[in-house]
């Protein structure tokens, strides 16, 4: 019967694997989740139509239409 010994593996001093930052981590675990991706797509695309889509607006964004505003009478048997 032979006898197993443990593999013992020296370390060196001084060196250390570099590990991935956690934002690295954090996204590679988003490019796997395909739904967060399209998710984060349509953000970002909403983000950017909120800038862009008043340029292309027929409506002046400087004036404001008193036209449409109702004036109501006062009703002193109210209050």
């Amino acid at each position: 019967m032979e006898i197993i010994k443990p593999v013992i593996y020296k370390e060196k001093k001084g060196t250390k694997a570099k590990s991935a930052s956690l934002w690295k981590q954090t996204y590679r675990r988003l490019k796997k989740n395909k739904m967060a991706m399209i998710s984060l797509f349509f953000l970002l695309f909403m983000f950017l139509l909120s800038f862009v889509g008043p340029h292309f607006s027929p409506y002046i964004l400087d004036r404001t239409g008193h036209s449409h505003k109702i004036i109501l009478k006062k009703r002193s048997c109210l209050f």
